[in-house]
């Protein structure tokens, strides 16, 4: 027995392990949101998973900040929360005090498309319900150190936007109709709290 708990102890010190949890503010091509996530690190191997708290923008500036004329807005209570899945890869070069991330990341909503382009009015919005909506992106997060375990922490992503609208276009053609895909990126800023060290 005592051979067997000294080689589990053996394995489980050749890992590093390190907790962070954070708040961030993320900005995307189809809308804002407040994120609370957990990164679970071993040893350069990032584990991230988060919450997301959509926030709508007033109708009236729906048509000038949305890009391409598309805008996210959350109608039902439901809508607001949304969830994301990330690896990322830490390394953190010599002599540096900034800890890079390479990322790869799905972020999952069901909130309302809207098509703002030059509408002044909720009634002269285009409206098309959602089931789900893929944010799925590559990217790269920085940590920088604040104090003893306090982190700013930031990143900028690029990727593919994937929906479920069966009227709008460019789709996945005859095979998925019912489709929809854009290019996407994203942006986030915010603060994270260091549990235990690395």
């Amino acid at each position: 027995m005592k051979p067997t708990l000294s080689l589990f102890f053996l394995l489980i010190g050749n890992f590093i392990f390190g907790q962070d949890i954070a708040i961030l503010h993320n900005w995307s091509h189809t809308g804002r949101d407040i994120e609370l996530g957990y990164d679970h690190y071993i040893n350069k191997h990032v584990f991230h998973i988060g919450i997301n708290f959509f926030q709508n923008e007033p109708y009236y500036q729906l048509a000038e900040i949305s890009r391409g004329g598309r805008q996210l807005y959350a109608e039902d209570p439901q809508d607001f929360l949304g969830f994301n899945l990330a690896y990322k890869r830490s390394f953190t070069p010599s002599k540096s005090a900034i800890e890079f991330l390479l990322k790869a990341e799905i972020q999952v909503f069901s909130v309302t498309e809207i098509w703002a382009y030059n509408a002044t009015t909720p009634e002269e919005y285009a409206k098309s319900k959602q089931n789900f909506s893929l944010n799925n992106s590559l990217g790269l997060d920085l940590k920088v150190q604040l104090f003893n375990q306090l982190y700013l922490t930031g990143g900028a992503e690029g990727g593919i936007f994937i929906s479920d609208n069966d009227d709008t276009i460019p789709t996945f053609g005859a095979l998925f109709p019912q489709i929809d895909w854009e290019l996407c990126n994203n942006f986030s800023i915010g603060l994270a709290y260091r549990l235990n060290r690395k």
